[in-house]
């Protein structure tokens, strides 16, 4: 059985506070992440990340399925990649969430280890 390795693209800081959540870029995998903000509490966010082209490593390419998408714990579902860099997912944030940064990433499944990394 082959070992699965996950390579996770990008990460955004989540800012959460009292009632909202904001997203800001990080390392430039990720372009974009909207809605920019949410009241915690909220059910059935539609989350949409746009992905960099022109990053090393390259994003897989657009037939490279999703494998997940987290906001810091909290798991998107109804994951889909609309594009080559666009990915949406379904986020309930919990309303309590504690705040402060989160990261945001978006795994491909079987993606090869980066330098420095064990497979």
């Amino acid at each position: 059985m082959k070992a699965k390795t996950n390579h996770s693209l990008g990460k955004v800081l989540v800012v959460l506070l009292i009632l909202s959540i904001t997203l800001t870029s990080v390392d430039g995998q990720i372009t974009a992440v909207s809605p920019d903000s949410a009241a915690q509490g909220t059910t059935g966010l539609t989350v949409t990340i746009t992905l960099n082209t022109d990053t090393d490593p390259p994003i897989p390419s657009s037939d490279a399925p999703v494998d997940s998408v987290m906001i810091g714990t909290v798991s998107g579902t109804s994951v889909s990649r609309v594009s080559e860099t666009v990915v949406t997912a379904v986020f309930d944030i919990p309303a309590t969430e504690g705040t402060g940064l989160k990261d945001v990433s978006v795994t491909f499944p079987g993606a090869p280890p980066t330098e420095g990394q064990d497979p």
